[in-house]
């Protein structure tokens, strides 16, 4: 399949034609580089060519010519996986454009993520490059093209079966790599390569029909029509391989919550007592005002508030007395954010882990827990008091982590930038930030965000393959 690309590499630079779409994959290239992953970065652009740097690596074709080993499409897999969840806070250029008709969505897919697109070091998958068929995506058309081109899914050499040992070999690719990637969903790997393939085929046309080559090549030398030949055939052979989908797997999955302002609105509890006590102590609304200002969601010291309300208002209380009022009466006005209390039982549900990792006093947050409907609802509540360490501090995460096994998948969601994401990150934790409609202004963003922690945990679950209903089966 030969065609005009003048593709050309000098040195540690790739000199590649330039498309239409090219300053939108040098836009992803230079978010997805400043995370640290191993892609292309880009050097610059002229009216005929684009220039990226080279991906150190064994690359191409040539680099595997016996197949991968369990061990490099289990490596693929991470790649592919830690490249999707980069790619879910990128935003794309308002006028961005991609080499295929899409509709905006996260994760951004590769497009093309076959063993020849990746840098190979020692067997390991180590970079990926080739980013041309990059689009919004599901991620597992991206994991189908990897099946496909890893394992692979295509038809018998030489109309011959497989031996059981390649067959055998052909599946361990498989599972290794959808176990690399974090896959928890069944998958018939079969109807997802071939489906796959044949999208690719619908793409190849669409662009060679559009000019673009080397698809205009393909296309007038006839590749499409022959690969679509082989589908039946691929079909055939991939079942004598794959007769049934490969199951889900219990994969251990643990979720770590914050409390306050996560699971339970804690301002809206603390502005429900403020305005009922700053009016049974005749205060006025100047005085309402300052104590929730001053509040900082419950971060500022309560000495502080104590303070500051002796000086504001008439009241009998002693300093010691105000600071264990405001530590604990707001908690009898906690309640569970909408949907939460359904979402945390379908999580359970689905062999998830769940573990309220919170700052604050025992009585205090033991209390909210009961108030709200929490209790009971969750494996585990770490509370920082009787650790000895609060979030962000690392002891805390280490006892909340405790007894869970070290090949699991460990998530940390909450509402504070600091306590709650980069001491998550700091534990080794993928991160969901309940922004509040607040913009991230930190180095290394959270793994997803969204407003609520409704739709950050149902990000989550579709970032680890599991769909608020029952997904797909493919």
């Amino acid at each position: 399949m030969s065609g005009p690309r003048e593709i050309r590499i000098d040195g540690t630079t790739v000199r590649r034609p330039r498309k239409p779409w090219t300053p939108t994959i040098h836009a992803l290239l230079e978010h997805l580089g400043a995370q640290g992953l191993p892609v292309p970065r880009p050097l610059g652009l002229d009216d005929r060519f684009e220039y990226v740097s080279l991906v150190p690596g064994l690359a191409g074709d040539d680099a595997w010519p016996d197949g991968l080993s369990p061990d490099a499409a289990r490596s693929l897999g991470r790649l592919l996986r830690a490249v999707h969840e980069a790619t879910r806070t990128w935003i794309p250029p308002a006028d961005a454009v991609w080499s295929v008709p899409s509709t905006p969505s996260t994760p951004i897919c590769h497009g093309d993520p076959k063993p020849g697109n990746v840098a190979w070091r020692d067997g390991i998958a180590v970079g990926l490059f080739d980013w041309d068929a990059a689009r919004p995506g599901d991620p597992v058309e991206d994991l189908a093209y990897a099946l496909l081109w890893a394992v692979p899914v295509d038809v018998d050499p030489d109309d011959a079966p497989l031996s059981p040992a390649e067959a055998e070999l052909r599946r361990a690719r498989a599972r290794a790599l959808l176990e690399g990637y974090g896959w928890n969903a069944p998958i018939d790997v079969v109807e997802a390569a071939a489906s796959r393939h044949e999208q690719a085929i619908d793409e190849v046309e669409w662009l060679g029909t559009h000019g673009h080559e080397p698809h205009a090549t393909w296309v007038t030398q006839g590749w499409p029509t022959t690969w679509r030949s082989h589908l039946e055939s691929m079909h055939e052979a991939g079942r004598r391989t794959f007769p049934v989908p490969l199951p889900r797997w219990a994969r251990p999955m643990l979720l770590l919550l914050d409390l306050d302002n996560t699971l339970v609105d804690r301002d809206g509890a603390f502005a429900a007592w403020a305005e009922e006590f700053i009016a049974a102590q005749g205060g006025t609304k100047d005085d309402l005002r300052w104590l929730l200002e001053t509040d900082g969601h419950g971060y500022t010291h309560r000495a502080i508030l104590a303070d500051g309300l002796l000086e504001r208002l008439d009241l009998t209380s002693t300093r010691d007395e105000l600071v264990q009022t405001l530590l604990h009466a707001h908690a009898g006005h906690v309640r569970c954010y909408d949907g939460l209390l359904e979402k945390l039982a379908e999580l359970r549900d689905r062999g998830w882990t769940l573990i309220v990792v919170t700052n604050g006093l025992v009585a205090q947050q033991s209390r909210k827990m009961r108030v709200s409907g929490l209790e009971g609802r969750v494996d585990k509540v770490v509370i920082s008091e009787a650790v000895g360490a609060r979030k962000p501090a690392p002891e805390i995460f280490t006892a909340a982590v405790e007894g869970f096994p070290a090949d699991g998948v460990t998530w940390m969601v909450g509402d504070r930038a600091t306590a709650d994401i980069q001491g998550g990150q700091a534990a080794g934790c993928r991160t969901g930030w309940v922004t509040h409609g607040q913009a991230w202004e930190l180095d290394a963003p959270p793994t997803l965000q969204a407003p609520s922690t409704l739709e950050v945990l149902a990000l989550v679950m579709e970032s680890e393959g599991i769909d608020s209903a029952p997904r797909r089966e493919v």
